[in-house]
């Protein structure tokens, strides 16, 4: 059978017709997973490293606004990271691989000693908060008070020798008051891995003493209200900035500029307001090296020279694994 050319015409353009909203349609999905295909975003890119928290997955999510509205406002095509410690962070920092990163007070302090950094800013949660402070506590009506004299021969929940609120400052807090061999001073002293855990062993009774960022201590009492009358803060630090943006000291100061004021203007704009809220936040406030001070009042008091503090570990812990809660004696 012959078919004439104005058939095959006619045939042509029905197909064409009917595959045309498949293709734009797939087309837009692309865009939407890469925004890089579209030919006016921008190609440079600007890469931000992140430490996943829990679930690499959720950590995408809630970046990946942030990046894309960062992406059209300096005009660079910015990436998310997820890398699984700040040695490694630091690594391809220091490699060029990547430009940025959000860091928490500790790896902040010993990254900066090793390659300068210059940070930028961090969000201000929904729950009001953008720091963080270190607590020491106990059960209420133990008979431990603030004096450290009570604190003498009793068991200790720590969190990890790579963080500030479950490890370093209770180890300043004692030397500045003339404790100068930790372990000694106390029966026991444990380890938990993560601060919900070192809460927990205070409230089970498997220990006397708990160390723990207010953060998670103010977040656990929320939800778990009729545990506020148990616990009694004994000790607290003063304020550090959590979960700062910082940057390459020698990168351009331009660019860091526009970084800043982009980051700060955030909130003004719907779009804006959508990727903080993606974050949890509400907008983002502006850090300066000076608010470090206290992690390097400690380190400092201790002897701990942060260049030689190891990244590899900074990070891992503190993740939640809550056991199941218990009314110790």
């Amino acid at each position: 059978m012959v078919i004439s050319r104005k058939k095959l015409m006619m045939l042509f353009i029905l197909c064409f017709t009917v595959l045309l909203p498949f293709a734009c349609t797939e087309n837009e999905k692309q865009k939407s997973e890469n925004p890089s295909a579209d030919k006016d975003f921008p190609t440079t890119s600007f890469v931000i490293a992140l430490l996943p928290e829990q679930n690499v997955f959720s950590q995408k999510r809630r970046y990946m606004p942030l990046a894309h509205y960062l992406s059209r406002a300096i005009d660079m095509n910015v990436k998310t990271k997820l890398l699984d410690s700040y040695g490694a962070i630091y690594s391809e920092i220091l490699n060029n691989k990547v430009d940025a990163a959000f860091f928490g007070s500790l790896s902040y302090v010993v990254t900066n000693a090793k390659i300068r950094m210059d940070p930028i800013a961090r969000p201000y949660q929904k729950d009001g908060t953008s720091t963080y402070r270190g607590m020491i506590f106990a059960r209420r009506n133990s008979g431990i008070t603030g004096d450290i004299t009570s604190w003498k021969d009793k068991r200790i929940a720590l969190v990890h020798k790579s963080t500030t609120a479950g490890y370093i400052f209770p180890m300043w807090c004692l030397y500045k008051k003339g404790v100068k061999n930790f372990e000694d001073y106390f029966s026991q002293v444990i380890f938990m891995g993560s601060h919900d855990a070192a809460i927990l062993a205070v409230l089970n009774g498997d220990v006397d003493i708990g160390c723990a960022s207010d953060q998670i201590f103010n977040k656990f009492l929320k939800e778990n209200p009729v545990r506020n009358e148990k616990l009694t803060v004994l000790a607290s630090s003063a304020p550090v900035p959590s979960n700062t943006l910082g940057i390459r000291y020698d990168r351009d100061d331009i660019l860091k500029k526009k970084l800043r004021s982009t980051l700060l203007d955030m909130d003004k704009t719907p779009e804006g307001r959508e990727a903080l809220s993606a974050m949890g936040a509400t907008h983002f406030i502006e850090t300066k090296n000076s608010e470090f001070e206290p992690i390097h009042e400690m380190l400092d008091t201790l002897g701990f020279k942060p260049e030689d503090i190891a990244l590899e570990e900074i990070g891992l812990s503190g993740k939640s694994s809550m056991p199941e809660i218990t009314d110790g004696k």
